[in-house]
């Protein structure tokens, strides 16, 4: 049988210790994302418990099969990390954009029918290998890193060739622009900015004139989001610099700088 893309990619996973479990992972039973635990990290109380019942949906809503949003969710994360691995790239803390991760979700429900249930049940096990990954990833010797690597850049050949890395910078584009649009926090505008930077650089290095003229097409919304930014802060410089100097009603101020030129006299006077 021919052996797809992600199936020679799970069969090259390195054997991690499995990770240990914080105590919402317990009672969930299944490892949480990156994006998942800096999220909880945050909220207390009813939020908190609020948010471990949407992530226990993910765990148990089914795509395709077997295939659970949960597990899509730790796939798209590595993936994200790997990519930049593999170009050479230091990968970013950065969660996945909603384009990008529905672009990867694609991927993974065509794929399903197609694999082994030895590798359905690997990708079931994403969350534990990427908690894993995550923990051990700074311990990795060199030849442990580069064999990995290696294992995954053949693994994504196909699908990071060029019009692989076009489909995925459209994506992070996308992410970026319905970032901008939405009521994004500056973070969550920062990440997408960051997402596509690393999007134009892998484009830029591509040597097909469409990728290049992708990555000036991502370079120019940068920009252009750059600089609305810009200006927005800019406007908000003046406008409280406006309300400093503004008057207020009760003040009088002719009082007040009548006493500053008296105080200055006085000064002259005795100094003289």
């Amino acid at each position: 049988m021919r052996k797809t893309p992600l199936t020679w990619l799970l069969l090259s996973h390195l054997a991690l210790a499995q990770p240990a479990l914080t105590a919402a992972e317990q009672t969930l039973k299944f490892p949480l994302t990156r994006s998942q635990r800096q999220t909880l990290s945050g909220l207390q109380g009813a939020p908190f418990d609020q948010e471990v019942r949407r992530i226990d949906r993910r765990g148990h809503t089914k795509l395709v099969g077997e295939l659970n949003q949960q597990a899509v969710d730790a796939f798209t994360e590595w993936f994200l990390f790997a990519v930049a691995v593999i170009d050479g790239q230091t990968p970013a803390e950065l969660p996945p954009g909603a384009s990008f991760a529905a672009h990867v979700q694609q991927i993974l429900v065509r794929a399903w029918p197609k694999l082994t249930p030895e590798n359905q049940k690997k990708v079931l096990d994403f969350p534990a290998y990427w908690a894993s990954l995550r923990r051990d990833w700074p311990g990795l010797g060199d030849e442990q890193k580069r064999t990995l690597v290696s294992n995954w850049r053949a693994a994504f050949g196909p699908l990071l060739k060029s019009g692989g890395r076009q489909e995925l910078a459209r994506a992070c584009l996308a992410d970026l622009q319905t970032t901008y649009r939405g009521q994004a926090t500056p973070q969550e505008l920062q990440q997408a900015l960051q997402r596509v930077e690393s999007a134009a650089r892998r484009m830029a290095a591509d040597g097909d004139p469409e990728s290049k003229a992708l990555a000036r097409q991502l370079q120019s919304a940068m920009l252009a989001v750059q600089a609305q930014q810009d200006q927005k802060r800019a406007i908000q410089e003046i406008e409280a610099r406006k309300a400093r100097l503004a008057t207020p009603s009760s003040a009088d101020y002719n009082q007040v700088f009548r006493q500053i030129n008296h105080g200055n006299v006085s000064q002259y006077q005795l100094g003289h």
